[in-house]
């Protein structure tokens, strides 16, 4: 599959943050039983147990409520089941988010990850929407972030290509599971984000 077509630049919607936000993350993170602990008044957050672990782990709840704050969504559309994070409008939406260490572009990898070797782990929500979140080297806060597009999820698999755990691509490995990938560059503008809400 040729990846090379290109579409013009995509606006990433930037997501905000805050420490309260961060707290709200780490408690959902506490409901999944990571022990994650913090302390908002000298922005210094601990992890108990695998660091890495933990700091995977809590990245999921802090892309979902970046992306429920950013949008000004209500506490009832957030859902965060094993097929979906929200239901926006009658719309099932999965979030989801990854760590950059600088400005994404439009080449740049999304992917979903799967368990199954060469065969995809199919959540039953109907839209994808992918963030980048700038982080520091040592993960311990939130430096900026945006929500780069979305793609219904019928789209994305028709699109998406196989990447085993260990591949190498540009800008980094394949390392905690099995992943399908599309480009920044084939994802829809996040102002049509909108158009669910209303539905």
């Amino acid at each position: 599959m040729n990846w090379e077509r290109v579409k013009s630049p995509k606006r990433f919607k930037r997501l905000e943050w805050n420490w309260d936000i961060e707290e709200a993350a780490i408690q959902q993170a506490n409901l999944k039983h990571l022990g994650v602990k913090g302390d908002r008044r000298t922005n210094q957050f601990g992890y108990v147990g695998s660091e890495n672990a933990v700091h995977r782990h809590l990245l999921g709840p802090r892309g979902e409520l970046m992306f429920k704050y950013t949008y000004g969504l209500p506490a009832s559309s957030y859902h965060d089941t094993s097929d979906y994070d929200f239901m926006i409008g009658n719309v099932r939406t999965e979030i989801k988010t990854a760590t950059v260490h600088r400005y994404p572009l439009t080449h740049w990898d999304c992917l979903v990850s799967s368990c199954y070797d060469n065969k995809p782990h199919k959540q039953k929500c109907q839209v994808y929407v992918f963030q980048k979140v700038l982080q520091p080297e040592d993960k311990s806060t939130v430096l900026d972030g945006w929500a780069v597009g979305w793609i219904g999820s019928q789209e994305f698999w028709k699109r998406a290509i196989y990447l085993p755990i260990g591949t190498v691509r540009p800008y980094g490995k394949i390392k905690d599971a099995n992943a399908y990938m599309v480009p920044i560059s084939y994802l829809y503008d996040m102002k049509y984000i909108k158009n669910w809400m209303k539905q």
